[in-house]
């Protein structure tokens, strides 16, 4: 399975069949998923594609990022160009960002000052508020394609 630092050019290209990055699939379901249809980008804001992610894929994804690097997962209700989006929008409406040792849930109505975890199908995740997500996504380097 290729590493992260690979990511961004094995998506240069929209997949429409199986995946190697992460062993993904297009639309995959998944009997316990911690977010059912969710919308997968990348830490710059490129559409990577959507499907149901459960407790292995996560783990699996953390696995395999560089430091510097992001999968950010989306809430499947909201409606986008798949091409891209900046990293405010991914930032806004960011339910999930892994990093190579953070697993974190944005709340939007969490603030800064709150302390907090979310536990979710035998995972722990850190709650940060929209401020945080988007500072924490500004702050990734730029990984050359």
């Amino acid at each position: 399975m290729p590493r992260f630092g690979e990511f961004m050019r094995l998506i240069a290209a929209a997949f429409t069949g199986p995946c190697p990055l992460f062993d993904l699939f297009p639309g995959q379901k998944r009997q316990d998923p911690v977010m059912d249809n969710a919308l997968w980008f990348n830490h710059r804001g490129m559409f990577l594609q959507k499907g149901a992610l459960d407790a292995a894929d996560i783990r699996r994804i953390q696995e395999n990022l560089a430091l510097g690097e992001a999968f950010v997962i989306m809430r499947p209700h909201k409606s986008l160009d798949a091409a891209a989006q900046d990293l405010e929008y991914v930032a806004s409406h960011a339910a999930y960002i892994l990093t190579h040792d953070r697993l974190i849930h944005v709340d939007p109505d969490a603030t800064a000052e709150d302390e907090n975890f979310f536990r979710r199908n035998g995972l722990v995740f850190e709650v940060i508020c929209l401020t945080e997500a988007f500072v924490l996504l500004d702050e990734i380097e730029v990984v050359p394609v």
